[in-house]
C-alpha cells in the first residue's frame, strides 16, 4: 500500500469517528433506539453503501474501507456490520439497487433467492 492508500483509509476512520462522537457507548448495553439522524449522516458521507458496487447505488468501497469505517462505528453500537457487511453485500450481489436513507432498524429479516430463471 502507498501513502495515499493510508490517507484514504485515515480520512475514512477520522470521518466515522467525527460523526459518531456524541454516540459513543457509556455502557455495555446494546443500543435500544435507532437514531435517524445519525444513519442519515452517515448515509451524507457515503459509508451506507460504501461496501456495494457504485452500479447498484454503493460507494465502491473495498473490504479494507468497510472495516476501517466498522472499527470506529462498533464503539457507537450501530449495526453497521449487519447493514453494511451483509445487507449491502446481498443486495449488491442479486442487482437490487441499495435504498437511499436508513435500511436497517435493529431488527432485520433478510432472505436472499437465487434469481429467477
Amino acid at each position: 500500500m502507498t501513502g495515499a492508500d493510508y490517507d484514504h483509509l485515515r480520512d475514512l476512520r477520522d470521518a466515522a469517528r467525527a460523526v459518531t462522537a456524541p454516540y459513543l457507548a457509556t455502557d455495555s448495553r446494546p443500543n435500544a433506539v435507532l437514531d435517524r439522524k445519525l444513519w442519515d449522516e452517515l448515509r451524507g458521507l457515503g459509508l451506507i453503501g460504501l461496501g456495494a458496487s457504485e452500479a447498484v447505488g454503493g460507494s465502491g468501497g473495498t473490504l479494507l474501507d468497510v472495516t476501517t469505517v466498522l472499527a470506529e462505528l462498533t464503539r457507537a453500537r450501530l449495526p453497521y456490520a449487519e447493514a453494511v457487511l451483509v445487507g449491502t453485500h446481498l443486495l449488491g450481489n442479486t442487482g437490487i439497487a441499495v435504498p437511499d436513507g436508513t435500511f436497517t432498524a435493529g431488527r432485520v429479516v433478510l432472505t436472499a433467492l437465487p434469481p429467477a430463471p
